[in-house]
């Protein structure tokens, strides 16, 4: 059977069998009751337990810290005996009479729901324990038994950040976990040790004490290892004995180029941006390898020309030994490129594979104003922001092209245009002279737009033939009231900050889908705040002379985040705000007194 993985850290306590505890969850599985799946497809179990980065921090988990199962993020429920009659039984046919269907049913289940099902029925139980679950979120020492019961064949576990005698809930684990997940924990130390998992296959200990001792335990078939900002991993360190190994990150560590050397000739993922790497280091032994992340080192010219031609994705950004003679005609499978602020210059851009797809190039100082991107037909992406880029250059640039930065770039003139880049979907030009010419040829498709500050834009500019656009950012230029009438009803997000242009008289009431609107320091006043739509989320009136004391924001029930510093903002308009508010900024606004209460407001997390 395929391991069940829950998507995040799932929290796993054990209930009883027999107790009501998520039969709600359960009767949606069997085709009844409500869903547990949030609207994005994932199981919310009461709010995300996931970081930005992508990994688990425990967030608003459904346990609490002494790992006995909170019952969701909704309390607990009392569920009627024949509810649990009617969803018993299709629960059993399904996932003990008809393995088929129940692979199917097992695969849209985690281990959070897992506990539940064990509540239904004791045949149950026996299902969920021959299932390999992975995700389960681990917050005590003593769980750990509960949890082996419950799930003997699970697969797969998360430590909880802030769990203790972390190393001991590691030496409990069972030797046939396959993943393992401690990333950020700050109870694991040096002395942690891994020898006993003996078929580990993906293990994350990222911003750990872990240390070369602690990898040196690792079992030889290990497929996936993150190790990323682990203090003790030093430039002694060894992967010698990894011979599995397929992917690796090990950014920001004392990793260096013998530790590379170590490696084994089958890995495919490689990051280390920030590491030890010297410009003598070399890739060849890596045949295999797809994808390199060596950012912020010394790697240079001699350290591209080892790498393999099957790789696909390289990020050399910001390496100062990269230089203007770089050449990456060799890497024919390449499709990604990061090579931003080195000396990669117009040969180097000639180099590349023709099916090359994304690159990022901004501030490369090699690049200069005879630069062409003619012969990449099949590229999506581009980044050349800060550097000679010019007009020519652009007109060089294939049509099925779907991004362009080319914000700071002083060879981009008013008479650029952009006409014939059909597929664009995101044109980023700030901080050149583009002006309303180019803006009036831009392709109807376009999504997103930047061009704020210094630009050729006028008052007379107009967005109505971009009836896609999504976002606009047009911030110091002379962008005024007409150009706002002009804009399309489906736009997202606005930011006309220190627009000049725009008045008290502006309105914003045709933006019906406007979620995001940055007008600080223009002469936005009340009515225009009036004419937002109920469904804006943040907004940003910093500074707007025309702000009043009268000035309410009752209708915005949607509000999240306000910004309304240095305004007459008083007492009334803070009285008027939604409850769901999360973030309220109102420095030095004279309005407000001290008697001012904000009890309105349970959600305010910061003002």
């Amino acid at each position: 059977m395929a391991a069940r993985d829950s998507g995040a850290a799932a929290t796993s306590e054990v209930a009883p069998p027999g107790s009501p505890e998520g039969a709600e969850a359960i009767a949606a599985a069997a085709g009844g009751g409500s869903s547990s799946r949030s609207p994005d497809g994932h199981h919310g179990g009461g709010g995300s337990s996931s970081s930005p980065d992508g990994h688990h921090g425990g967030g608003s988990s459904s346990s609490s810290p002494d790992g006995h199962h909170g019952g969701g993020g909704g309390g607990s429920s009392s569920v009627d005996a024949d509810v649990l009659e009617r969803t018993a039984a299709p629960l059993l046919r399904v996932l003990v009479a008809a393995p088929a269907l129940a692979a199917l049913v097992w695969d849209q289940l985690n281990a959070a729901d897992a506990t539940a099902l064990r509540a239904v029925h004791p045949a149950l139980t026996a299902a969920v324990a021959q299932v390999p679950w992975r995700g389960s979120l681990l917050r005590t020492l003593k769980s750990v038994p509960r949890w082996r019961a419950a799930f003997p064949a699970a697969a797969g576990v998360t430590l909880w950040r802030g769990i203790r005698d972390a190393d001991a809930v590691v030496a409990s684990l069972p030797p046939g976990l396959e993943e393992l997940d401690v990333w950020g924990c700050k109870g694991i130390t040096a002395g942690v040790s891994f020898g006993h998992l003996r078929v580990l296959k993906k293990l994350g200990c990222g911003g750990t004490a872990v240390g070369d001792a602690a990898v040196a335990s690792l079992p030889p078939g290990l497929e996936e290892l993150y190790v990323g900002y682990c203090g003790g991993i030093t430039a002694g360190v060894s992967f010698g004995h990894l011979r599995a190994l397929k992917k690796l990150n090990c950014s920001c560590t004392a990793v260096g180029d013998a530790a590379v050397a170590s490696l084994p000739p089958g890995l495919e993922e490689l990051n280390v941006w920030g590491c030890s790497i010297t410009a003598r280091v070399s890739f060849g032994h890596l045949r295999a390898l797809k994808k390199l992340g060596c950012g912020f080192t010394a790697v240079g010219d001699a350290a591209v020309a080892s790498l393999p031609p099957g790789l696909e994705e390289l990020n050399v950004g910001e390496c100062k030994g990269i230089t203007a003679g770089v050449s990456f005609g060799h890497l024919a499978a390449l499709k990604k490129l990061v090579c931003g602020w080195t000396a990669v210059g117009d040969a180097a851009v000639a180099s590349l594979p023709l099916g090359q797809v994304e690159l990022d190039a901004a501030g490369c100082s090699g690049i200069t104003a005879g630069v062409s991107f003619g012969h990449l037909a099949a590229l999506k992406k581009l980044g050349c922001g800060f550097t000679a880029v010019s007009d020519v250059a652009v007109a060089s640039l294939p049509p099925g092209l779907e991004e362009l930065n080319v914000s700071g770039c002083r060879g981009i003139t008013a008479g650029v245009l952009f006409a014939h880049l059909a597929a664009l979907k995101k044109l980023e030009c700030s901080r050149t002279a583009v002006g309303d010419a180019a803006v009036a040829f831009l392709p109807p498709g376009l999504e997103e737009l930047d061009v704020r500050g210094y630009s050729g834009i006028t008052a007379l500019v107009s967005f109505g033939h971009l009836s896609a656009l999504k976002m606009l950012a047009c911030g110091d230029t002379a962008v005024g009231d007409a150009a706002v009438a002009s804009l399309p009803p489906g736009l997202e997000e606005l930011a006309v900050e220190c627009c000049e242009g725009i008045t008290e008289d502006v309105s914003f009431g045709h933006l019906r889908a406007l979620k995001k609107l940055d007008c600080g320091e223009t002469a936005v006043g009340d009515a225009a705040v009036a004419s937002l739509p109920p469904g804006l989320e943040e907004l940003n009136v910093e500074s707007c002379s025309g702000i009043t004391a009268g000035v309410s924001f009752d209708h915005l029930s949607a509000l999240r985040k306000l910004d309304c510093g240095y305004t007459a903002v008083g007492d009334a308009a803070v009285a008027s705000l939604p409850p769901g508010l999360e973030e309220l900024a109102v420095s030095c606004c004279e309005g407000i007194t001290a008697g001012v209460s904000y009890a309105h407001l349970p959600a305010l997390r910061s003002r």
